[in-house]
């Protein structure tokens, strides 16, 4: 069976098409990282945790012996040991594996930042917060309100009080 990819997704993907034996050989050093930092983690505990068949499916993974990796066991190692483990699997594809807590915390720093630039900028050209320098700042002042607003709720969520 020959895979065809229509001409409009080549043009947008910068990496080819893995092959099984680069997937194999990626889940192997998966399998070999969980198991380096996790001293004595034997193949059947590793299969009970992230829900393979048995004990013989994580030592195919760890030899490279397996021309098909199920995505569900590489998503059950991110889960149960930490999306670091994952990031090789995830860069096949061209992609990095960032913990949804994470990314929101990225997304927050251009619209604080945006903020911060702004009030620097103003206080130096020896602006105050009168009702000139806010309104000056007030677009970014209202993202930045939005942005730590949906930190809060997400501090919330987790249980703290924000």
């Amino acid at each position: 069976m020959t895979l065809v990819i229509p001409m409009s997704n080549r043009q947008k993907n910068l990496l080819d098409l893995p092959t099984t034996g680069k997937i194999a050989e990626v889940a192997a050093d998966i399998i070999r990282a969980v198991k380096a930092d996790n001293r004595g983690l034997t193949n059947a505990q590793l299969a009970v945790m992230i829900g393979a068949k048995d004990a013989d499916v994580i030592t195919r993974m760890e030899n490279a012996e397996t021309a098909k990796v199920p995505a569900s066991l590489i998503t059950a190692i991110g889960w149960a040991y930490g999306s670091e483990y994952i990031q090789p699997y995830m860069g096949l594809m061209g992609f990095k594996a960032v913990p949804i807590h994470c990314d929101r915390a990225i997304k927050a720093m251009p619209a604080l930042t945006a903020l911060v630039a702004k009030l620097a900028v103003h206080i130096r050209d020896g602006g105050g917060l009168d009702h000139v320098g806010i309104a000056a700042i007030l677009p970014e002042l209202r993202e930045a309100d939005g942005v730590i607003g949906a930190l809060r709720s997400a501090a919330l969520e987790m249980g703290y009080a924000a």
